[in-house]
């Protein structure tokens, strides 16, 4: 008995380094959406990527199919999508409170163009930003083509607003 126990302990020791590895590669989030792309999706996403989880990965199904895995985002079902006063991206910046001023500056445009979508825009150049994300898009092959690219765009537009925010 005590043999096989020192073993089974011997076993364990010498296999411990592979299964550590294997866990930190298992630290992956998913995170799920439908593939129709929008700007507070594509903002959405870049902020968990750059602010929430530097490890995250996405996955897009069909508009309309229920999504049952990962960590859904911006779809009706889900926790983190825009409500009645905040966009999905507001709600992920009030969740995990960040209050960079270059990405409350970015939020204030993704308001704009997603809850005050009929009104008269009330930040300069949020229909310009919204205009280029909708390229971005219309010119992708494939939902995650188009985030790959709008993380770019947002990338330049966070540096763009970085140095007028630390003013």
């Amino acid at each position: 008995m005590k043999k096989t126990s020192v073993s089974l302990l011997f076993l364990i020791i010498i296999l411990s380094p592979f299964c550590v590895k294997a866990q930190s590669v298992s630290n992956t989030n998913i995170y799920t959406t439908s593939e129709n792309m929008e700007i507070d999706k594509c903002a959405s996403a870049w902020l968990i990527k750059r602010f929430i989880d530097k490890n995250a990965a996405f996955k897009f199904f069909p508009k309309g199919e229920l999504i049952t895995e990962g960590i859904p985002f911006d779809v009706p079902e889900a926790e983190i999508r825009r409500y009645h006063n905040l966009s999905a991206f507001e709600y992920l910046m009030k969740k995990y409170n960040i209050a960079d001023p270059a990405v409350r500056k970015i939020g204030e445009i993704i308001h704009d163009l997603e809850i005050n979508y009929w009104g008269t825009k009330s930040v300069k150049d949020s229909q310009k930003i919204n205009d280029a994300v909708q390229k971005i898009i219309a010119d992708s092959r494939s939902a995650q083509e188009s985030l790959e690219k709008s993380f770019i765009f947002f990338d330049n537009l966070f540096s763009e607003f970085k140095p007028a925010a630390q003013n």
